[in-house]
């Protein structure tokens, strides 16, 4: 369409020209002939950037085999950039990490359970806990979400049921409300201060849907709806279906293969995870939206073992995505390589004959980095070989669990995967 329209103004052009040719001298005609050229040079960059930009956003199949994924050493995949043993005490017991941010040397803890944001220093030390719940101006009666807005500076405390934005300092002092027009479930921003928000869809005919809103400043530039299957289908999410590389954004969607991306203000779907018949779509790709959930439940109870699903982006470097999914019992680890197409799989990663996800109660991915929250109840019910295999292999995350009970905050491994490259 751009092609034809700019043809048009070409001929159009071209017909003022002649017209103009015959009766000017011969100084207009050449820049006349001059200008053309400009036009003409102008409408095929256009047509050329148009084309670019078209193709940037046809879909990608990931292919991916879960049959191939191997156990892995958790020193073969991944670098662990820190181990911190969060403290504890009467003023910051979690009860719950409902969502985990790090952001400037400090630990933000989303607790549900206990309506609490809990803040910590990099050495895991407590500095502060965020406890407002009632009835009050200033007080909330549930934690929805939290973020940090790192163009002002404030964390930022979500609650639906009132429509209200906390505002808070890094540090944890209160400074204002705001009303909030949105139930929103996550917001992330990209590095030019585009902000990014996932929300509640508004109409209460559509079921589990969400809108993506996208703003700069406080206008709202664009919205987007993005869908699952062809039946229709809304995307589910996961608690961060946000992941920002820049100024690109990815949505993941949890119990679909789409991953949809976001470039020049458009979202739109990205990649599609092809796990060689084990995928979930293909399954259930044709399920009405009002029997979706149960369909897909259903579907992991009778395929316990042969199913790969949640498949997540968890960060990208230089071409390469790294990936997560779980297939059967397992969560499993991928590093995609976009530009040679090299695929490299890991299940675990393992410590000795230990899965990190056995001894874990999540993962939280920002950027390029993950942070595994360390189970201590599933820590505690280890055996002395369990123990003594993490030992050997990496000491000082068995100083930091050897002596954990129940009674403590959990501990909080980081890491990043390793520049991988297939041999």
């Amino acid at each position: 369409m751009v092609f034809v329209n700019a043809l048009h103004v070409l001929i159009s052009n071209y017909s003022n020209f002649i017209l103009y040719v015959s009766s000017t001298t011969k100084i207009v005609k050449c820049l006349m002939c001059k200008a053309l050229v400009v036009k003409i040079v102008f409408f095929l960059a256009l047509f050329f950037m148009s084309s670019c930009a078209k193709q940037n956003r046809d879909i990608q199949i990931l292919k991916i085999d879960p049959e191939k994924a191997s156990a892995h050493e958790l020193n073969e995949v991944l670098c662990i950039t820190g181990i911190t043993v969060l403290e504890c005490n009467d003023s910051a017991f979690i009860g719950e990490v409902s969502d985990y941010l790090k952001y400037k040397n400090r630990s933000y803890v989303l607790d549900k359970k206990r309506k609490s944001v809990h803040i910590f220093d990099d050495m895991g030390r407590y500095v502060s806990r965020i406890y407002c719940y009632g009835d009050g101006p200033n007080e909330y009666h549930q934690l929805s979400c939290f973020y940090i807005d790192p163009f002002q500076n404030r964390l930022v405390l979500i609650d639906n049921s009132k429509k209200m934005r906390y505002l808070y300092s890094l540090t944890g002092e209160f400074l204002n409300t705001e009303k909030e027009h949105f139930a929103v479930k996550n917001v992330s921003f990209l590095s030019d201060g585009t902000k990014i928000v996932v929300r509640d869809i508004v109409d209460s005919g559509v079921k589990n849907g969400n809108v993506i809103n996208v703003f700069k400043g406080e206008c709202n530039v664009s919205s987007f709806l993005p869908f699952a299957y062809k039946s229709g289908t809304l995307v589910f999410e996961k608690s961060h279906p946000l992941v920002t590389v820049g100024n690109v954004f990815y949505y993941n969607s949890l119990m679909s293969d789409t991953i949809y991306g976001y470039n020049g203000d458009i979202l739109f779907p990205k990649y599609i995870m092809d796990f060689s018949g084990k995928g979930v779509s293909n399954y259930i790709k044709d399920v009405s939206i009002d029997t979706f959930g149960e369909s897909f439940y259903a579907l992991l109870q009778n395929h316990p073992k042969d199913l790969a699903y949640w498949p997540q982006i968890l960060g990208e470097y230089k071409g390469k995505f790294f990936l997560g999914y779980v297939y059967g019992n397992d969560m499993c680890f991928c590093v995609y390589d976009l530009i040679n197409g090299t695929v490299n799989q890991f299940l675990g990663p393992y410590i000795g004959t230990i899965s990190l996800t056995q001894i874990s109660s999540g993962i939280f991915s920002s950027s390029n980095e993950l942070f595994f929250i360390l189970d201590n109840y599933k820590i505690s019910l280890m055996d002395k070989s369990s123990m003594d295999e993490i030992k050997h292999s990496y000491p000082s995350l068995y100083e930091s669990i050897k002596n954990i009970s129940l009674d403590d905050n959990p501990v909080i491994l980081s890491a990043k995967f390793k520049n991988y490259e297939k041999e």
